[in-house]
């Protein structure tokens, strides 16, 4: 029976990189396009090409692009040796939020939704830094357990 789940979750995991993949494939197409789009544009008066909100735009776009691709990697990760990547979910959460603030208009929100946001990337970042020492003192511990042994 534990033979089958564990067939059916490697199926499943395929399947979520193909799908995966086909959505980093048409998102980086569609961040072309989107580039292309605004570098044709006519030049506005003020002489800038892209101006502040086309970039806003633009890093918003590529973010999403980049957070699929962790995701994307993170599911191979767990494919090929089944152990769970906290850190590498922690770093995405941390880059997603990060792209919120980055295309957020400050003026248009509520300062406890931008405290709330605030705060979120603040543990997030903790949250990482206790997984990366965890990590690393569980790396370190096998290190020294394997040169004690030789």
């Amino acid at each position: 029976m534990h033979k089958l789940f564990k067939s059916f979750q490697r199926l499943i995991i395929l399947i979520l990189l193909f799908f995966m993949g086909i959505l980093i494939t048409i998102s980086t197409y569609e961040l072309v396009v989107i580039l292309v789009n605004e570098i044709i544009k006519p030049v506005p008066e003020t002489g800038l090409i892209l101006g502040t909100s086309g970039m806003v735009y633009i890093f918003g776009f590529f973010f999403n692009v980049l957070i699929a691709f962790e995701l994307f990697e993170t599911i191979e990760l767990y494919l090929g040796d089944g152990i769970f990547h906290g850190e590498i979910m922690l770093m995405i959460g941390i880059v997603a939020v990060s792209r919120k603030l980055i295309v957020l208009d400050f003026t248009k929100q509520e300062p406890l939704f931008i405290i709330a946001l605030g705060l979120l990337v603040g543990f997030l970042s903790i949250g990482y830094y206790f997984m990366k020492k965890i990590t690393i003192k569980k790396h370190d511990s096998k290190i020294s357990c394997t040169k004690s042994e030789k």
